[in-house]
């Protein structure tokens, strides 16, 4: 069985995470191979503060030159420096053309926030959501070959195991039909989710919820 590595969270701290994987995996790891499950019902890169699903009027509260994922010669840190473009010099880089790949389109809403932002102004958290965007494709593009992730559009529910040793994060069963229609189509979502109801009315807290109901007690549930 492969190893696998669980990031719960996909926003700038869990892209962080997986920028530090790639930059030192190689080193520390070898060619051995890799799973990494990224958990967060949001897209990754932006995760649910800086998606870009929310109002052009929310803004952030630091220069655009003060933004940055990336690491370069004042981090102190152990491991290799892997420089990128701040928040500005991503922005520069998107109006003029030269912005390296992967390529990650803005939108034409935010073509004119884009050509007026200087560095020590204040993007909108779409614009934002945008720019992690595009950090978190070109992380994912460093990673090794050995190396496959898996997206979970899902929350974590609960995480069991001791904090030194193996652990295991459970999700929820179930996926919400209207948000997964938003990219399949209603019909294949609800396609999708009848396996999975199936498997639920199996299990044995299926069994304990139906039994409490029909005792008039409250159910005791196990995760099975």
């Amino acid at each position: 069985m492969t190893p696998a590595l669980v990031v719960v969270g996909a926003g700038p701290r869990g892209t962080g995470v997986l920028e530090r994987i790639a930059a030192n995996l190689t080193e520390v790891y070898g060619d051995h191979p890799l799973d990494i499950h990224l958990v967060d019902p949001h897209p990754p890169g932006g995760g649910r503060i800086w998606r870009h699903d929310q109002s052009p009027l929310l803004w952030m509260n630091s220069h655009a030159e003060d933004v940055t994922l990336f690491t370069d010669d004042t981090v102190e840190m152990a491991g290799p420096i892997t420089p990128g473009p701040d928040l500005a010099a991503w922005a520069a880089a998107y109006r003029e053309s030269t912005l390296p790949p992967p390529a990650v389109a803005a939108g034409p809403e935010l073509d004119a926030e884009i050509r007026g932002l200087t560095p020590a102004g204040f993007a909108s958290r779409r614009l934002q959501s945008a720019y992690l965007g595009w950090v978190h494709a070109r992380v994912r593009a460093a990673l090794p070959p050995q190396v496959t992730v898996h997206e979970h559009r899902r929350a974590a529910v609960r995480v069991e195991g001791a904090p030194d040793g193996l652990q295991r994060v459970w999700l929820p069963l179930f996926v919400d039909a209207s948000a997964a229609s938003e990219t399949v189509g209603l019909a294949e979502a609800l396609d999708a989710e009848a396996p999975a109801m199936v498997r639920s009315m199996s299990t044995d807290d299926h069994k304990e919820a139906a039994a409490a109901f029909v005792e008039k007690r409250d159910a005791i549930f196990r995760g099975v």
